[in-house]
């Protein structure tokens, strides 16, 4: 009888220790979904930040020179992009 009782236990701790790594499974899961979703909001964000900036940019070369084309101002963005990296 003690043996039965004993196998009985084993067997609750081990469906225990199964329930326990699935809960943790899901949980670490999520938390690399989370991480993701925030990195992409992150990565968003910096795109949207740079858009404004080359806007802002663009707007300020044709405010200072007069009857400059958008294609001359984004080739002037350019060059200089390349000489500061």
């Amino acid at each position: 009888m003690n043996s039965i009782n004993a196998a009985l236990r084993d067997q609750e701790a081990a469906k225990a220790q199964g329930e326990a790594k699935r809960i943790l499974m899901v949980a670490q899961a999520e938390a690399e979904k989370q991480a993701k979703i925030l990195q992409g909001e992150g990565i968003a964000g910096e795109r949207e930040a740079v858009a404004k900036g080359l806007q802002k940019s663009i707007l300020e070369i044709k405010d200072a020179v007069p009857g400059v084309s958008e294609t001359d101002v984004l080739a002037i963005l350019a060059l200089t992009q390349h000489y500061t990296h």
